[in-house]
């Protein structure tokens, strides 16, 4: 959310800047037209910092917005988990990150509930309704972002902490498969 408001705010300051260098450039014409030594101030006019920092500051914007918009550099990903605030949450992400012509890299969702937690004996009706309700918002991530999922990662019996859970959580994404 941060960073789509960030994209939002950039694109603002990128009017602001445009607006404050054309008013820099009129005032500095205006103190051209009413000079009287114009060769001296035509020189303190190519050295104004106010205008140099404008302009510096416009030109790292116009960088920022290309590499951004650069598919082959630069791609968006989200990550989501099988509920319907979060899946709704990244689809109208996407649909604004899109807007600012930013390429999506694709979706991975998270907390997957495997299949071999709920066939074992003694699991809870709980869990077997979570399971199945979570099954309910796999169907919507596949039929709504399908074609952007790169991978699922399980719920672990535990938080990742610590190198062996990371290795899992990096296991999962090499995979990119459901968990069984």
């Amino acid at each position: 959310a941060n960073a789509v408001r960030l994209l939002g705010l950039s694109k603002i300051y990128g009017l602001w800047l445009t607006r404050m260098i054309k008013s820099r450039e009129e005032a500095l014409s205006l103190r051209v037209k009413l000079s009287f030594r114009k060769d001296k101030i035509m020189e303190e006019i190519k050295k104004d910092p106010m205008m140099a920092d404008l302009l510096s500051m416009n030109e790292r914007m116009k960088n920022a917005r290309v590499l951004l918009s650069d598919g082959e550099k630069t791609a968006f990903f989200f990550v989501t988990i099988p509920l319907a605030l979060p899946i709704a949450v990244v689809k109208r992400f996407i649909k604004m990150v899109e807007a600012f012509d930013i390429p999506v890299g694709g979706v991975f969702v998270n907390m997957v509930m495997p299949e071999r937690v709920v066939k074992g004996r003694g699991v809870t009706d709980y869990l077997t309704n979570k399971f199945k309700e979570q099954q309910g918002y796999m169907q919507i991530i596949s039929k709504d972002l399908g074609e952007l999922v790169r991978a699922y990662i399980p719920m672990f019996p535990t938080e990742v902490t610590g190198l062996d859970m990371i290795k899992k959580v990096s296991d999962a994404l090499i995979l990119g498969e459901l968990p069984v």
